[in-house]
């Protein structure tokens, strides 16, 4: 049987999309137009109602947890409020691939009815009521991973990624997932199913990549929790291109199992690592914590199950500090920002920098440019 022309499955798969935003959340173009600019579009566009705007633009996710607990607002007024706010986003930025909405609005329904029968002395998951995002690459049960390449559109997960599940154990709401680079390894999040995503101060430069759908969903606070991966920069970078916060853990202390790798099996040459994209540094740690605190090994065995420690009076951090890799000296501008964020971390008895030199980088370099390249044209 004859396979589909990639760009038919694309143009199919776009129009699932759209069709997932409702009509009323639809962005009259005048006033898009009109805008002077995309982060004045969420306030004045009529879609989200005062308390939404609130809600989506006032508060990290350490508050909106405080907030949920609280009984301030239900899961439902949250999880609305950013599934709106999401699909404003995507329609100025196309940053999302796979939308949940109903879902996500269904599931908080649930936890308000779970909340209200709690009895006392029970208390609330971590990250109750909280939604979050997700990179395209993290399984999610009923819905596509394709990572931009239409062979995977149509084929919906069977279960869920370790995170995704581990999230929802904690309380979280998922409710949609976010754009990236055709093979997930270059720096700009564009790809022949779902085409590129923009940067929201400027569409003529980059919104990064690999996790660049998730950068510019955050810009625009679409959400303000989501997850990404990161070998060489892919949180790192739309990070920095989108003015949020983003980490890349140590390698296999977030559970990684269940992530689209587009690798094959046992040819694990350089490991990649989930980890938070934020709105405030604080939700990076709130973020590593809840899930460093909830026995990770039962969600992934390959993970490294450390427990979370607080730092105790009279312990110092230690930082390792590397000026130069041996193979690029960062331009003037990066090692500025570095000195002037050591001499700060330096002025703290709380933290302990140790300069390190880095041994025979080039030699690793040229040998992960092999590992890369190791077949060539032959696939």
């Amino acid at each position: 049987m004859a396979q589909n022309d990639y760009k038919i499955i694309a143009h199919e798969k776009r129009l699932q999309r759209s069709q997932k935003i409702p009509a009323s959340w639809t962005i009259d173009q005048v006033k898009l137009q009109d805008s002077i600019s995309p982060f004045e579009v969420p306030i004045t566009c009529g879609i989200l109602s005062d308390v939404e705007i609130e809600i989506t633009s006032k508060h990290d996710a350490t508050s909106l947890l405080t907030g949920l607990k609280a009984g301030t607002w239900s899961v439902e007024q949250v999880t609305t409020a950013f599934c709106k706010r999401a699909a404003i986003a995507h329609q100025m930025v196309n940053c999302l691939t796979e939308i949940f909405f109903d879902e996500a609005i269904e599931r908080a329904r649930q936890l308000d009815k779970q909340r209200h029968g709690l009895i006392n002395g029970k208390t609330l998951p971590p990250l109750f009521g909280l939604p979050v995002s997700l990179k395209d690459t993290f399984q999610v049960k009923g819905h596509d991973t394709s990572t931009g390449l239409a062979c995977y559109v149509n084929a919906p997960a069977e279960e869920h990624s370790a995170i995704a599940a581990m999230l929802l154990d904690l309380g979280a709401v998922l409710y949609c997932k976010t754009n990236v680079p055709q093979s997930v390894m270059t720096a700009d999040s564009d790809n022949n199913v779902f085409g590129r995503t923009l940067n929201p101060r400027n569409a003529s430069i980059t919104a990064g990549g690999s996790t660049g759908g998730e950068g510019a969903l955050l810009a625009l606070r679409g959400s303000v929790l989501g997850v990404g991966t990161d070998i060489g920069g892919s949180i790192r970078l739309p990070s920095l291109c989108n003015g949020i916060y983003g980490m890349r853990p140590s390698a296999g202390l977030v559970p990684h199992g269940g992530t689209r790798n587009l690798t094959e099996p046992g040819t694990d040459g350089v490991r990649s690592s989930v980890g938070p994209m934020a709105t405030t540094f604080r939700d990076c740690a709130l973020f590593l914590k809840s899930i460093m605190q909830a026995d990770t090994w039962k969600y992934d065995s390959n993970v490294v199950s450390l427990p979370w420690r607080d730092l105790k009076a009279g312990k110092s951090l230690r930082i390792g500090l590397i000026e130069d890799d041996g193979a690029y000296t960062p331009v003037p501008p990066v090692r500025r920002a570095l000195k002037k964020a050591v001499d700060q971390l330096r002025q703290s008895d709380a933290v302990e920098i140790i300069p390190l030199t880095l041994p025979k980088i080039k030699n690793w370099y040229q040998d992960l440019l092999t590992y890369y390249t190791l077949l060539g044209n032959e696939i």
